[in-house]
């Protein structure tokens, strides 16, 4: 018995299977977002038309089309939010045996394992199920308002307010976990290298052959059944307090645009500020009212041949309890042998600047050049009260001889005193980090008659880093998705000589230049944009106008708000938009926008939480749960 226990656990695997009794409720985890309301400015469309401006509607696609107001706009959205259910999902971990012999070799008739229960009846390995509950929500950052003034023919002056974007994670529990210690010494050859061999009837043979002294020598009948099956068990605890949120405030965007002559430029200037907090504890706790382990050894001087062969030779010694000396394990019940802290609390701010020029010649054409964050504004994150660290009370200390009965009777696996665990060094948090914001150039062209036709073509210039373990070399590997372009196309037509009109928009990407693949990854990429791009973005729309009342509707799906939500660029209209539909009624210059975007958290929870399997669209209409905004606008 070489090493001791290894008693460090962060477990949390997720998995389908069969499941018996439930062990136990770990974690509750609880998930909130903090979600901006929705914006579809010209629904079926799209967005993001450079050369294609709508007022104080359009803005953030390029801020020169505040210069084409009459002379003020204003709106406000109200966003609410689908029920968010409990969401239980059960999971399974494998119980985990290790070896704790001379060099980590495994012992013959000694199992050292890891139970992930708190029942101290068992010692079957297995499979152990539980549950997991998470309570998920999802909350409006409040109401939307936007309003702009025409303060002379030739400047234009708008601020906008979304509200702010945010997430929490929050995960506590208590997780059982067991040291086994089970050994079944029947038919085993020089156990753990003491010289002491078991046959399959229970006789014990002792083989001594240090300093000069060799003897073999065998019991007369089979020994104590006592020493011969031994089971130690000690109970833990594994609790978990992790608190992490991030908060990104963009609670204005102020707007200026000058027009003259059919050419306008703009601005946008939004101050962004950003927190985030993270606080993560572990603690591994021996159970309250834990008792020392203890384990029987042959009571004889192996030195003194004459004191082993009476012990051999005598059944009320080796046959019996009185024959055997007690070693205790000495454990240091309620108290922490293992602990965890990772937390810091971070902030940063920057100011986001956007440049847009717009030239109209005439009703029928326009040209756009939008420039995104201009300056290359980025989130520089400075923390304070950082702590990490991995600490434990696990000694190196071995037990001695098993069988010298000179040697001390307690031995001490646990220290008094915290050591940082091997391997963990280098997991100290970062005192300041960057975000970067994303730069992007659009350059667009539309024409308005005979048919309204807009074509935007973008490139963003910020790359993004990631980073992933391979599952190959379990090495982590940095890498970029660079020259990120994209190819917008917007149309809208009328059917024939009524008053009705047809709208759709397509979003395209080009094959982006990715490093840090692997091969097979690689070719999977390459797969994809085998034709050098990929549809990413898809608006589909109509209205009729009923002698002055107009009435319209649209849905779409767009995955671009992945890549939004990984560069935190929550200044974005299509931030939360990749699965959406509408309704409007405009009627001269009142409009009112019904928008619902599907909420992906929500929907996984109902779907997780659903009574039966789904066997037609009505069963899955109805677990689809949805952010939706109302707006009223007015333009005068």
């Amino acid at each position: 018995m070489k090493r001791a226990l290894i008693l460090w656990l962060v477990i949390f695997f997720l998995s389908t299977s069969s499941y018996a009794a439930i062990e136990k409720v770990f974690p509750y985890l609880g998930v909130s977002l903090v979600t901006p309301g929705i914006e579809d400015p010209l629904p079926g469309f799209g967005t993001y038309y450079s050369s294609f401006g709508l007022g104080l509607d359009s803005i953030l696609w390029n801020p020169a089309s505040l210069g084409y107001i009459r002379t003020s706009e204003g709106a406000l959205g109200f966003t609410t939010v689908t029920d968010s259910p409990k969401y239980s999902r059960l999971y399974s971990v494998e119980d985990e045996t290790f070896n704790v012999g001379s060099g980590g070799q495994s012992q013959q008739g000694f199992i050292n394992a890891i139970l992930f229960t708190a029942d101290q009846n068992t010692t079957t390995i297995t499979k152990r199920d539980f549950e997991g509950q998470l309570n998920y929500n999802t909350q409006s950052s409040g109401v939307n308002y936007k309003q702009a003034v025409k303060i002379s023919d030739w400047f234009a002056f708008g601020i906008t307010s979304r509200g702010d974007m945010g997430a929490a994670v929050n995960l506590v529990g208590d997780f059982p976990v067991t040291y086994l210690m089970d050994m079944n010494l029947y038919n085993t050859s020089s156990f753990m290298g003491t010289g002491i061999s078991i046959d399959p009837t229970g006789k014990l043979t002792y083989n001594y052959n240090q300093g000069g002294i060799s003897y073999i020598h065998t019991s007369e009948a089979s020994v104590w059944n006592g020493f011969l099956r031994q089971t130690q068990r000690v109970p833990f605890s594994v609790l978990t307090d992790s608190r992490n949120n991030i908060n990104i405030e963009n609670p204005l965007t102020f707007t200026g645009s000058t027009q003259w002559q059919g050419l306008s430029c703009g601005f946008n200037m939004t101050p962004i500020n950003a927190s985030a907090n993270v606080d993560n504890n572990m603690r591994v706790i021996v159970k309250d009212g834990t008792t020392d382990p203890v384990f029987y050894v042959p009571d004889f001087d192996p030195q003194n041949e004459a004191d082993a062969v009476n012990w051999l030779s005598d059944p009320d010694k080796f046959g019996s309890e009185y024959g055997y000396k007690k070693r205790y394990i000495e454990v240091p019940e309620g108290e922490s042998i293992g602990e965890a802290r990772y937390r810091g609390f971070f902030k940063a701010s920057a100011t986001k600047l956007d440049l847009g020029l717009m030239y109209q010649p005439n009703d029928y054409f326009s040209f756009g050049v939008a420039l995104e964050n201009l300056g290359g504004a980025n989130l520089d994150f400075s923390g304070t009260g950082l702590v990490s660290y991995v600490n434990q009370r696990i000694s190196t200390a071995e037990p001695g001889s098993i069988i010298d009965p000179t040697a001390t009777t307690i031995w001490k696996p646990f220290t008094d005193y915290y050591t940082p665990m091997e391997g963990t060094e280098g997991i100290g948090m970062l005192p300041t980090f960057t975000v970067r914001i994303p730069q992007r150039t659009r350059i667009g062209l539309t024409l308005k008659k005979p048919m309204l036709i807009s074509l935007d073509y973008e490139m963003q210039s910020t790359p993004i880093d990631y980073r992933y373990q391979d599952q190959t070399t379990q090495n982590w590997v940095s890498g970029s998705i660079s020259d990120i372009r994209l190819l917008r196309f917007g149309s809208e037509t009328g059917v024939l000589m009524l008053p009705w009109q047809l709208r759709g928009g397509i979003g395209l990407i080009f094959k982006p230049t990715i490093t840090g693949l692997d091969a097979k990854t690689r070719e999977s990429i390459d797969n994809v944009f085998k034709f050098g791009m990929l549809p990413v973005k898809l608006d589909m729309g109509t209205d009729i106008n009923f002698w002055g009342n107009i009435l319209g509707g649209s849905f779409g799906f767009n995955l671009l708000p992945l890549f939004s939500l990984y560069q935190m660029d929550t200044v974005n209209t299509d931030l939360n938009r990749m699965f959406f539909y509408g309704l409007y009624v405009k009627k001269d210059n009142w409009k009112v926008t019904y928008s619902a975007v599907l909420d992906p958290g929500s929907t996984g929870a109902a779907y997780g939480n659903r009574t039966k399997d789904i066997e037609n669209v009505n069963d899955a209409m109805g677990i689809i749960r949805t952010i939706q905004t109302l707006e009223i606008g007015f333009k005068f």
